[in-house]
């Protein structure tokens, strides 16, 4: 009889803790396969300790967490450490030879490795309970800052908590930057102003980031992309959410496939400030250059005003973790899916 009652409660605590996970984030985990239960510790976690904003954050990543995923590359690794040899060197002398001789370099390691394959590894095989516990743990530790206490949790979750913004691959970013750059809050006269923390940190990226297409390889580490300072517009972009990120300031990246009146394409970086505005930007730019003359207080959305751009994006999109499950998209594939059940 004892064993029966025994029997009867785990099963009644077992059906109340499944029924207490959203819907969305039990379809997550059945995604997960043998990965699952690192995502469950991560939840278990937060359920212990009692911690239910964080509880919540971490839903908000496991059920947004498929279709997320890392490119990784043979060479990259090896052609930013090719560009670090030389960069000091030439800082000062010769610099548009050495970016010539560089081109020329990573093209031949392009060739050598079969050129740019990645080999995509998704997020919810392989992400660990510990890397998701320490990123929802540093972002809820930055969020307390004084220029970033006011943001709602709904903006945090979705510019300041994510641990990716692209397909870079997953490292320690979170840390390894707040580490680097917390000093920057002893620089600041308004302590509560994001604008000004955000200029600081644009301006340490700025002065010594070098922008080359030549360099505009896929992806590596976020730590990696800050020692050498160098690539793509991407990449620095990638750099710079990842560090306002870091340090509490909401941050997010949109794109413009195709401008009105040329054939470009356009991304840029757009960050809150701290009357909850828009501010798109160059980052990682000479701050002169796009926070001065082009980047005028909500002259985004309001205006689609794209900085540095020949024109207008007749489309804007934007870069988020949340899935969006309105998106033609994600319609169609639900649409698939439903299709293959009845051929």
């Amino acid at each position: 009889m004892k064993n029966l009652l025994l029997q009867s409660i785990l099963l009644f605590l077992l059906l109340t803790s499944c029924s207490s996970v959203p819907s969305d984030v039990r379809i997550a985990l059945e995604q997960a396969g043998i990965n699952r239960q690192e995502l469950e510790k991560v939840i278990e976690h937060y359920k212990t300790t009692g911690e239910i904003q964080k509880l919540k954050a971490a839903y908000f990543l496991i059920a947004n967490m498929p279709g997320k995923y890392a490119e990784y590359y043979s060479c990259n690794e090896q052609a930013y450490e090719m560009f670090l040899r030389g960069k000091d060197a030439n800082k000062r002398n010769n610099r548009v030879a050495y970016e010539d001789s560089l081109a020329e370099q990573i093209d031949m390691l392009k060739d050598l490795s079969g050129g740019w394959v990645p080999l995509m590894v998704k997020d919810i095989d392989v992400i660990s309970s510990k890397y998701l516990i320490e990123n929802i743990d540093l972002a809820f530790k930055v969020w307390k800052e004084p220029w970033a206490c006011h943001f709602t949790f709904d903006e945090f979750c979705e510019y300041i908590l994510p641990y990716r913004i692209l397909h870079e691959p997953i490292s320690d970013w979170r840390k390894y930057l707040y580490e680097k750059y917390s000093w920057v809050k002893d620089s600041l006269k308004n302590v509560s102003d994001t604008e000004e923390l955000v200029l600081h940190l644009n301006d340490l990226i700025a002065k010594d980031f070098w922008t080359l297409d030549e360099l505009d390889i896929p992806f590596v580490s976020v730590p990696l992309l800050e020692k050498a300072k160098a690539g793509g517009c991407d990449q620095r972009y990638v750099l710079m959410i990842s560090l306002l990120r870091a340090m509490g300031v909401p941050a997010m990246m949109d794109y413009a496939p195709q401008h009105n009146n040329t054939f470009k394409d356009h991304k840029w970086v757009v960050y809150l400030d701290s009357l909850h505005h828009y501010r798109p930007c160059d980052a990682g730019r000479i701050r002169g250059k796009i926070f001065l003359k082009d980047n005028l207080r909500c002259a985004f959305p309001a205006g689609l005003v794209i900085p540095l751009a020949d024109g207008f994006g007749s489309n804007v999109f934007r870069y988020t973790y949340a899935i969006n499950r309105n998106s033609l998209a994600k319609k169609n594939e639900e649409q698939t899916c439903f299709a293959s059940l009845f051929p």
